[in-house]
Formats: structure tokens, sequence, C-alpha cells
């Protein structure tokens, strides 16, 4: 018999409509241009919400974003141009809410509901910091992650 996801409970329904986002916080930035990158090139990115960046009692995650170019005609793997950054998005339960859900339905919100919410903060970021180097902004990005 097949298994509903945690995400077709009534539990996670639940705490979908129980839980609100208080703030998202950029905690680390780095980026580094080494040298004039020239297309052709190729853009790469990661986005992961890891396990140990969770904090289920205060009810916080973080985000790890990495975005590099790399030369299309090298072999090498070590970017040109790179930027790394690391987030935090802090929820709260609003007023007069039951606040006991399961381990496994507070992670499932945490890896569906971080990449939503922090996403659009990723983008703007990037195009801040990158917009004026030409070979970013000639590239488009992602519009979802």
């Amino acid at each position: 018999m097949h298994r509903p996801s945690i995400s077709d409970t009534n539990e996670y329904r639940k705490l979908i409509e129980s839980i609100d986002l208080s703030g998202i916080s950029l905690i680390n930035l780095s980026q580094r241009c080494e040298v004039e990158l020239s297309p052709p090139f190729r853009v790469e990115h990661t986005f992961a919400v890891p396990q140990d960046g969770i904090d289920l009692n205060k009810l916080t995650a973080e985000a790890h974003f990495g975005l590099k170019a790399i030369p299309s005609d090298s072999d090498e793997e070590h970017p040109h141009i790179s930027i790394e950054m690391v987030w935090l998005a802090r929820y709260e339960f609003k007023a007069n809410e039951e606040c006991e859900y399961t381990t496994e339905t507070l992670n499932e919100f945490f890896q569906r509901n971080v990449p939503i919410n922090i996403w659009p903060y990723i983008r703007e970021t990037v195009l801040t910091y990158a917009g004026s180097t030409e070979p970013f902004s000639s590239k488009r990005l992602p519009s979802t992650c």
C-alpha cells in the first residue's frame, strides 16, 4: 500500500496554517572574481538546506547557496567568478496555535519552504553583486531553485 508523503497529511496542512515566516537574514557572503571572464562559460549553482542547519526548537533553518562561472573550454573546475552565501530563515507559530508537531513533519516543512522563502533574496543578492559583471549579466539566472 502506498504511504502518503508527509506533505499530504493533515498534520502538515495544520502546520502550514499555524506557522509564519518571521525573518530572513544573510549571515555569510563571500565573492571572488579572479580574472576577466569572457564567454563562452558555464554557470553552475548549488542550493541546500542542510539538516545540521535546522534548529527545531528555535524554528530556524540555514540555506546554503553557491554560484560559479567557469570557462567552457577549460577542464579545470576552479571558478573564475564565485559567490557563496548562507541565509537564515526564522519562523514562529501564530498566537494560540498548538505547537506539537513531529520532527519528521517539521523537517519536511523546512526542506520544502525554506527554498521558496529564501530564493527571491538569493536572486536579488546575486544580481546586486554580479549583475554589473558582464559575464553574469548576459546570462539568465533560473527563476526558481
